[in-house]
């Protein structure tokens, strides 16, 4: 008996839930309705807008046709050309002889410009350094340097004292040549990174 108590309970308190759900869920479907009316509407007026726009433009650009040119009056027959007299002949060759000799001049004029533009030499272009000439330029500056040096060098004071960057691969370029020239004989290792030159450098 408790059990169908609680069971009849149960059933009441849901019944209350969905009755209290119903306004609000009613008042939600008028919304959406009212919504969907306006959508509706709007998506009509503008197909109408559109379909009218197409119509517009295609009525706009077909071509129209060109109207005809105004016919060019036939010559009767037997009629002739008026022959020039002998004053406006001379008056024409004259004109014409004119105008080839000032042609004539022009050209003569712009050519010893153009002659004397392909006479001037054009500027020799920069040699462009080789890493070859470039190693062997640091070779012998590194050699002067350890000549003078009353101490052993690191690699990086080297590298400054020959107005290099001070930057790693200044300096590993340094320490590089400095390498070659021990490996020549020409300078030596007196410590770890410390060089300086031989008596035979």
């Amino acid at each position: 008996m408790p059990s169908t108590f609680g069971t009849h309970s149960e059933v009441a308190k849901t019944v209350e839930l969905l009755r209290t759900a119903l306004p609000e869920l009613e008042k939600h479907r008028q919304s959406l309705e009212t919504e969907l009316t306006a959508v509706t509407e709007r998506l009509e007026s503008v197909r109408a807008a559109l379909s009218s726009l197409q119509l517009l433009s295609s009525a706009t650009l077909t071509p129209q046709p060109e109207a005809a040119g105004p016919t060019p009056a036939k010559r009767k027959a037997g009629s002739r050309v008026k022959a020039k007299t002998p004053a406006q002949a001379r008056t024409t060759v004259t004109a014409k002889a004119t105008a080839t000799s000032k042609a004539a001049v022009t050209s003569k004029a712009r050519k010893p410009s153009a002659a004397k533009a392909a006479a001037s030499p054009a500027p020799a272009a920069p040699q462009p350094v080789l890493p070859k000439q470039r190693i062997q330029g640091l070779t012998r500056n590194l050699v002067a340097y350890l000549a003078r040096a009353d101490a052993p060098v690191r690699a990086r004071e080297a590298a400054l004292a020959l107005g290099r960057e001070d930057t790693p691969g200044s300096i590993n370029a340094v320490r590089t040549a400095l390498e070659r020239l021990v490996k020549a004989g020409r300078a030596q290792r007196t410590g770890r990174g410390l060089y300086e030159a031989t008596s035979a450098g």
